[in-house]
């Protein structure tokens, strides 16, 4: 009797921590020389913190400048934001986009930056300029990757 409720015990701590850790495990974010997330990976960055990279600043930054034109999703966060920018210190007078996580998927395909769109997933939004002529967008042009943990609402 006490055998099987040691097991009993011991299985349910086990369930638990499972749940547990899939709670605390990170998301992650991998950006794509390609549309449709394919061809080379240039990098992988996680959620759950703030972070700010200047791809310019080559030394420093986990991703090549002006590679990268789409992004595959893995379990990322509710309410983790993303903004991706053309400029290198994300002034929005040249074309940005940002992208809300609105609910985590295991493998969720984000094909471009370069228009608006949103689902039960994802909620991305671009800003083309108008300001600086010429200038094609910002596919194959991110300069700058902000991440933005999850609010409390989301938490």
């Amino acid at each position: 009797m006490k055998l099987k409720s040691m097991f009993g015990m011991g299985l349910v701590a086990m369930l638990l921590a499972g749940s547990m850790s899939a709670a605390f495990a990170q998301g992650s974010m991998h950006f794509y020389e390609m549309t449709g997330g394919t061809y080379k990976k240039q990098c992988t960055l996680h959620d759950g913190k703030t972070q700010r990279y200047n791809l310019g600043l080559k030394r420093i930054n986990p991703c090549e400048d002006n590679e990268i034109r789409s992004v595959v999703l893995e379990n990322v966060k509710a309410g983790t934001k993303m903004r991706l920018y053309d400029n290198n210190w994300g002034h929005k007078d040249d074309s940005w986009a940002e992208l809300t996580v609105k609910q985590p998927h295991p493998h969720y395909v984000l094909h471009s930056f370069r228009s608006n769109y949103e689902d039960e997933f994802v909620k991305a939004e671009y800003h083309k300029s108008n300001h600086f002529k010429g200038r094609h967008g910002m596919n194959d042009q991110i300069s700058r990757i902000e991440i933005d943990e999850p609010t409390p609402l989301f938490k």
